[in-house]
């Protein structure tokens, strides 16, 4: 087989594979597989990310953000709690994600941190989607929607006992809840969509053309 038959076997691959990441993204977020944070009980922990993640770590930058972007857009079609600015938080908030794990890899590629992939890269998952998602999601709750946002939230608050006098003072404190959910939906993206990466690279399932993750830190 000529370099060009393999290069065109792997890109059909690699499309098949985003084809059914963002397929199965698609039936998880229309099925509605969520399940709420405690604090917060409207902000749900969603397992459509799982797709996307892995969708990241098999195919690369382009082929997560690919498999996101559709994501979203069901998202908006769906018909959500707000059909655009919530399916907008999540896609910013998956970027991040994708982000942090991205930046991680050059400190894997380093070597000493090699033995240590999995620490890296939940790290940088965790700490990128939790600092780029403070400022948006305050903006978010004080300027862009208070009226419905922030009144929301307010309630969850005084569901659990929690009340907060003064709208900046609100806003702050739900920002900080926001962001305490961003670090636990990002633990919990990053790790299932890694462990799932794994079995299937132990297992044989996966060929060079969909190992990115895999080829861009063991070279």
């Amino acid at each position: 087989m000529t370099s060009i038959q393999t290069q065109k076997k792997n890109d059909t691959r690699k499309l098949a594979a985003a084809a059914a990441l963002a397929a199965l993204a698609s039936v998880i977020s229309l099925v509605g597989i969520t399940f709420p944070f405690p604090l917060l009980p409207f902000l749900q922990f969603d397992l459509a990310e799982i797709p996307d993640m892995l969708s990241f770590f098999l195919l690369g930058p382009s082929g997560g953000l690919s498999v996101t972007l559709v994501h979203w857009m069901i998202l908006d079609f769906h018909g959500s709690f707000d059909p655009v600015i919530g399916p907008t938080m999540k896609f910013m908030a998956v970027f991040a994600t994708m982000l942090g794990v991205y930046l991680a890899t050059y400190v894997i590629r380093t070597g000493a941190a090699r033995n240590h992939a999995f620490a890296f890269i939940l790290g940088g998952g965790v700490a990128v989607r939790f600092l780029l998602m403070l400022l948006p999601t305050f903006l978010l709750y004080y300027f862009i929607s208070p009226n419905l946002y922030l009144a929301f939230a307010e309630k969850s608050l005084s569901a659990i006992g929690i009340s907060v006098t003064g709208t900046l003072a609100a806003a702050l404190l739900v920002t900080v809840f926001t962001g305490i959910f961003n670090i636990a939906h990002a633990i919990f993206t990053v790790t299932i969509s890694w462990g799932v990466y794994r079995v299937a690279k132990r297992s044989g399932v996966l060929s060079r053309g969909l190992d990115w993750i895999g080829n861009r830190i063991e070279k």
